[in-house]
Formats: C-alpha cells, structure tokens, sequence
C-alpha cells in the first residue's frame, strides 16, 4: 500500500526506500490531503521488450477473477493450482517429472530454510560452500544451527572436505554464487554418492539468482540424478519485482513435511499461476535470457580486448573478474556510477587472499554496457 501511494520507492535486489514526499502533503485549516498526482513507480527490475504485455495481459485476466470472487484470502485450491503451474513449467522447461504434492510453497528463502531445519527430526549440523551468499549466512546464524563452510575448487565444492557428521549440503551446481562455478558431472556424482551414505544426509540444492536465468544454459543439476536426497530450492524474488515474489521447494518424500499455509498472498500465487498457464511467462523468460545473453556478450568482449581475466558468462547476471592490478580503481569508478561491484573476499567465511571482483550488471543498460565498461577498465 505504501509503495501504491508512492510514499515507498523500491529497487530490486538493494531494498525499500523513503520517498521525497515534500509538497505531497498540505495543511489547510484543520484537514490534511494528499496531493494524488505523482509519477508512476517502476515495478519490474529490467526493462525488457515485451515485459508489460505479460503483465498486463495477466492482470487482465487476474482482474476479471478477482471481480468474479466475492472472497479473497487463503485458499487451499489456490496453492494447489500454483503447485500444478509450477509441475508443469519445470517439465516444459527441464524436463522434470515433479508430483505437484511435493512442491512446498511460501514466501522467501529464509522462512523456507526456518521451516525445513525445524522439521528436521533431529539437531542438525549444515555444509555450505566457501564463500557463499551472504544471505544464506544470515539465515544460518539466526537459526542458530551449527554450519561449516567447505572451499570451492574450479568445478565446484571440495567434496572430501565435507565433514562426517554433515546432515545437509547446501550448494547452488548450476553456476554458483559469487564464484561463478559449475560442478561437473563426475563431482555430481560424488556428491549424490557421499548422500547415499547415510539414509538422513540430504542436499539443498539451489538457483540463487532463480531458475528463470538458467533455462536454457543446459547446466545440469543434481536433481535429475537424485530427486530422493534433494530438496531443490528455487526463488523467483528476483524475478519480476519486490511485489510480485514467491519461493517454492521440491521435497523428497522421506522429509517431514511442514504445514502448507503459504504467507503469500492470494494476488500474488494467482498472479504466477495464470502467466504460467497462459504461457505469457513462457516468453518472458525467453527475453531474460536474451537480453542477458546479450549483455554478457558485450561485458565479455570489452574484457578480452583489454585481456582481463574472468569467470562466469554462462547464466545469471554476474561476472568474476580477476583485475589485481586495477582493482581499487574499478572500486571506486563503479561506486561513482552506481554499478554493483564487490570484493569476492566478502562472501567468505575463512580468510582469503582472493582478490578478485564480483560484478552484478542486472540493472545496467544495455545501451549503456560498453561506455560504463571503458570508464571501469580504461
């Protein structure tokens, strides 16, 4: 409501922030009103072509629903229906046979990680890789479970590393964050063989920068090699916008399963329902990865022509570059131009002497990609 009356102005991926409402509101005598008049808000994190006519043509038929329905509020059908939408596109777009029954559903990561280490039927000890994200950090720490932070190697994470008494692995294989790393396949092999060892080991496998930026990357997930001892983990947080999110897992059937009352609501779980179905969402990915593509392809080329190292370039919007002897500059260049540039050092739990760069350019232009390039670089 905050952010429809424009008191509120959001920025996907950094927060909410206060609006400058000075002359919105005016006291005449004893009444106070709001000046109604105001530019429109951006609610999407990329412009892309074809992005407002999925919305619109979802919130048209969203609109007509919500006309029809003189009650609106928790609906175990409406769950249910997102839970079929959600089978389906994973099928259409990886090939997955998922019973819809599996598939948990609420609001974000931490209350999805909160609700699956509570109904552990045991005190738990979690693996994570090192370095990670720093949400995931956060998590842990307010759970307050014991975690240990295991070293990435170039194609994933050290798997002998891992200690005995690990109850549950969480890893992203498909392009890891902030490292950029794809676990290969015979390492996705370990992995699946160190869970069999122990009928209570599990893995959390995730798509942090959510699975609509990996679609058509062909990266391989463990998933597909052990749908029993994973519990995938998707967000679409960073999807579409800060008011329309969700995050849904896929759980093996041996996992004590929590109540499922999402605290999402009901506009929001039939939003994604309907652009599921209608295929609108279909085409939308399409544009994300495209546009993406090209931005990668832009970023990639200015790197190789001044010979800088990088990893990444093969899904989600983030590149690693490895700049030892230009790094303070591109700092405090990207600081001055507002692109989100960060030492990879903090995202990680152990000392380290890594030096490189994380670079997100989800919100940079790609009109204006190769002028923000030259100034970082040159």
């Amino acid at each position: 409501m905050l952010l429809d009356e424009g008191w509120l102005s959001s920025v996907p991926g950094r927060g909410y922030f206060v609006s400058d409402v000075g002359g919105r509101l005016k006291l005449s005598g004893n009444e106070n009103y709001f000046i109604t008049k105001r530019e429109p808000m951006p609610y999407h994190m990329i412009d892309l072509p074809g992005i407002q006519k999925m919305v619109d043509t979802t919130l048209k038929e969203l609109r007509q629903e919500v006309y029809n329905t003189p009650f609106i509020g928790y609906d175990e059908w409406i769950t249910d229906r997102l839970k079929i939408c959600i089978s389906k596109c994973l099928y259409e777009f990886r090939g997955m046979v998922v019973n819809p029954e599996d598939i948990y559903i609420t609001s974000s990561i931490q209350n999805l990680s909160e609700l699956i280490y509570v109904n552990y039927n045991k005190k738990i000890k979690i693996t994570m890789e090192d370095p990670c994200s720093k949400l995931y950090k956060y998590i842990t720490d307010n759970l307050l479970v014991e975690v240990a932070y295991v070293n990435m190697t170039d194609d994933g994470i050290d798997v002998s590393s891992i200690p005995e008494d690990t109850d549950i692995l969480c890893i992203q294989p498909g392009c890891q964050f902030p490292t950029a790393s794809i676990t290969s396949d015979e390492k996705m092999k370990a992995i699946v063989d160190w869970a069999r060892e122990k009928d209570n080991r599990y893995i959390i496998e995730t798509t942090f920068h959510t699975e609509m930026n990996y679609i058509k990357s062909k990266n391989k997930f463990i998933y597909d090699l052990a749908p029993d001892k994973v519990i995938y983990v998707c967000s679409f947080a960073f999807f579409l916008s800060d008011g329309f999110k969700f995050t849904y897992a896929i759980l093996p059937k041996t996992i004590n399963r929590p109540r499922s009352i999402p605290n999402i609501d009901y506009l929001n779980m039939r939003f994604y329902s309907i652009a599921m179905n209608n295929g609108s969402i279909v085409k939308y990915c399409g544009n994300i990865w495209k546009e993406s593509k090209k931005k990668r392809d832009l970023i990639i080329q200015e790197l190789k022509e001044r010979n800088i190292k990088y990893k990444g370039g093969t899904a989600g919007y983030f590149i690693v570059l490895d700049v030892d002897e230009k790094r303070d500059m591109i700092l405090e260049r990207a600081s001055e131009i507002g692109i989100k540039i960060i030492p990879i050092s903090e995202y990680y739990y152990h000392k380290t002497t890594d030096n490189r760069l994380v670079m997100d350019f989800s919100l940079i232009p790609l009109y204006k990609i190769e002028q923000y390039m030259k100034y970082l670089l040159d």
